[in-house]
């Protein structure tokens, strides 16, 4: 059974390091291992460290019963909007079926939610697959448009009816 759990002080190295793994698998798809080349360093700046601080966002561990299989960061944007900073599950439990779930586990998390976003990068296909076909997001934006590499950002949006 799925379950989030607020991210512990203790658990923070794990988080890191197992976030690290999870978009390592991806370089493949990039040019020279790089997967983000951001104008800003801190703008994809994912320690848990420095933003366990940060009011306006929380980062939740992912288990399956007690087997750590990902996480997420996700920051509140206004009053019903959040953005998923981060989502990821560990490398070995890619592949089973869980990621749905954890997703929409993720955004039951958040009751007063009424959008979420997210943003993912336009060579990793698998990822845009799963977000629209799999969990319902709609690309809404494309960003960071690089015509010599052919590649840019996908900008995600779900709007989530709880029919209050």
């Amino acid at each position: 059974m799925l379950k989030l759990e607020l991210l512990k002080k203790e658990n923070v190295e794990r988080f890191n390091q197992e976030q690290e793994k999870a978009f390592s698998i991806h370089e493949r798809f990039f040019e020279e291992g790089q997967i983000l080349e951001p104008e800003d360093p801190n703008e994809f700046d994912f320690d848990a460290a420095k933003i366990l601080g940060d009011k306006n966002s929380t980062i939740l561990e992912i288990y399956d019963g007690t087997k750590y299989i990902g996480g997420t960061i996700v920051s509140r944007i206004d009053k019903s909007k959040y953005d998923i900073v981060l989502f990821y599950l560990t490398i070995d439990s890619l592949g089973k079926g869980l990621g749905k779930n954890a997703l929409s586990l993720v955004e039951s998390y958040f009751l007063d939610a009424e959008l979420f976003r997210l943003i993912t990068p336009s060579a990793v296909l698998y990822n845009t697959v799963f977000y629209v076909n799999k969990c319902g997001y709609k690309i809404v934006e494309i960003v960071g448009f690089n015509k010599d590499k052919n590649i840019a950002d996908f900008v995600f949006e779900k709007e989530i009816n709880r029919n209050k």
